[in-house]
């Protein structure tokens, strides 16, 4: 299986540095999330998932209507919370904003509870039980997998038997690309934290990467 493991663009909760649990993409958000198009457009991806929250979403859709293949969501994606619990959007305005979305069948319709106080552990365990279901879908399964900086850092060790790697961080930019090669036998860590395919917009606003 391949696994290409990707955070979500940059969020008004990332622009502003407050706490908005459920928060859109910036405008900036937005040209990098068409960007990962470039970046995927060649892996012949077979699966799409994502995290329920409305970044994430926002971030997988234009790669979904690139390539016209729906959006799995998973309901334990969401991003580590360590503040109080929230609640996420109404199913209804998810469906209608994301019409490539499929969502669980018991997706709350009145808004997903958001657990928060996460303590490690928690989230550890969290971290394998997506794990376990990465490792479910077929050997010659192609993901792109849209997510969280901090989850996918859990993801990540949890993937590569880091789980006690309490002192390791992964770099995880907005919209930065994961590839993971896994095998019964063993997992490849091909790229972490790609963003070359954000070249052309850092080219545009004078930066270089």
């Amino acid at each position: 299986m391949e696994l290409y493991l990707i955070r979500h663009g940059e969020s008004e909760g990332n622009r502003t540095g407050r706490d908005i649990p459920d928060c859109p993409l910036t405008n900036l958000g937005e040209k990098q999330a068409n960007l990962v198009v470039q970046g995927l457009i060649d892996a012949e991806i077979t699966h799409i998932l994502s995290s329920p929250l409305i970044r994430t979403l926002q971030t997988a859709q234009p790669f979904a209507k690139a390539v016209n293949k729906p959006i799995f969501v998973l309901r334990d994606a969401y991003e580590v919370r360590t503040l109080e619990s929230c609640k996420g959007a109404r199913l209804s305005d998810l469906v209608e904003q994301f019409p490539e979305a499929k969502f669980p069948e018991d997706f709350e319709p009145d808004g997903w509870p958001y657990p928060g106080k996460e303590t490690p552990p928690i989230i550890m365990k969290r971290a394998a039980n997506l794990a376990k279901h990465l490792k479910q879908y077929p050997d010659d399964a192609k993901i792109a997998m849209f997510a969280h900086g901090t989850l996918n850092n859990y993801l990540i060790k949890e993937l590569i038997g880091l789980t006690d790697g309490s002192d390791v961080y992964f770099r995880q930019e907005n919209t930065c690309i994961n590839w993971l090669t896994i095998t019964e036998e063993f997992t490849r860590v091909n790229k972490i934290g790609d963003i070359n395919h954000l070249r052309e917009l850092s080219t545009a606003q004078g930066k270089s990467i």
